[in-house]
C-alpha cells in the first residue's frame, strides 16, 4: 500500500479515478505499483465506462492495419 493511503484519509478508488479520467483526457501512461494496484485502476476504469456512462463494451473486429499510424489509431 503506498505511503499516501497510510497516512491520510484518501481513499484509494479517489486516486484510481482522478488517474482515470487523466487517461481519459489524454495522458497515455498511468504508472502502477503492483499488480493489486493496476487491477483496482482498471477495475475503478471499467465501473466508470459501463455503470456511471452507461456505455457497453465493445471488441474491435481484427483488422490488418497498413501503417503503424493507423494501427495506433484503430487502437
Amino acid at each position: 500500500m503506498p505511503i499516501i493511503y497510510k497516512f491520510s484519509r484518501i481513499k484509494p478508488e479517489a486516486v484510481c479515478g482522478a488517474l482515470f479520467n487523466q487517461a481519459k483526457n489524454g495522458i497515455a501512461i498511468v504508472n502502477t505499483t503492483s499488480y493489486k494496484e493496476t487491477v483496482d485502476f482498471l477495475y475503478i476504469a471499467a465501473r466508470q465506462e459501463q455503470i456511471v456512462e452507461k456505455r457497453v463494451p465493445t471488441a474491435h473486429p481484427v483488422k490488418k492495419c497498413e501503417t503503424l499510424e493507423d494501427a495506433q489509431i484503430f487502437l
